[in-house]
């Protein structure tokens, strides 16, 4: 089946490309969460320190769920780690968050889980339960994953209506073309994003 996306005729023009990188303040328009963030603000603030994690594969969406949950917590900053990069913890809040914790070298996870004192929010590819399961804390595992036709259709046109400058009129994705995008990439989200940032800078109407 070949996809003939026409949803944007209801524009003039546009700021940017919507289906690209975000900033954090944006990002925060269109995101529609799996997780119940209700729940893990709850346990981080009157829990126990604990250990709480977000299990996913790539572009499932576990970073702008930890970006967004961090927002509850603005005393907190949000460790965003890169290969190779050195890792120097510091905390006054008795809380950590960490995206990508498998880039932070064995010993230190495993001192970052001793510490009694601390509740450490991750993200991960996949569970660091055993890594942990030493040590006395409670541990939380969430699974970031499942994309459904109406969710994806949402985070689009919040994206859409973002980036235009003009208002639209009636809706932009048709079930059609968010049926065929989850059929064909899943539940993932990051790339569904670049085939539509491809789309839109080939089909979209120029200035």
């Amino acid at each position: 089946m070949k996809l003939k996306i026409l949803f944007f005729k209801n524009y003039r023009t546009y700021l940017f490309n919507p289906f690209g990188g975000l900033k954090e303040e944006e990002l925060e328009h269109v995101f529609v969460p799996v997780l119940e963030i209700e729940k893990l603000v709850e346990i981080i603030r009157n829990g126990p320190p604990s250990i709480i994690e977000f299990v996913g594969k790539m572009g499932r969406g576990k970073t702008t769920h930890l970006i967004f949950l961090q927002k509850f917590f603005p005393d907190t900053k949000i460790q965003l780690l890169e290969k190779g990069e050195l890792f120097f913890p510091e905390t006054e809040t008795g809380l950590l968050f960490i995206d990508s914790i498998g880039e932070v070298p064995f010993l230190k996870r495993i001192k970052l889980y001793r510490d009694s004192k601390v509740t450490i929010v991750f993200s991960t590819h996949f569970s660091r339960r055993a890594e942990s399961a030493f040590f006395r804390k409670p541990f939380f595992s969430f699974r970031v994953k499942g994309l459904t036709s109406e969710r994806l259709k949402i985070i689009l046109e919040k994206r859409i209506e973002l980036a235009a400058s003009k208002s639209y009129d009636g809706v932009i994705f048709t079930n059609e073309i968010a049926d065929f995008l989850v059929n064909k990439y899943n539940d993932d989200l990051r790339s569904i994003l670049r085939f539509l940032y491809l789309k839109f800078e080939t089909e979209s109407p120029k200035k």
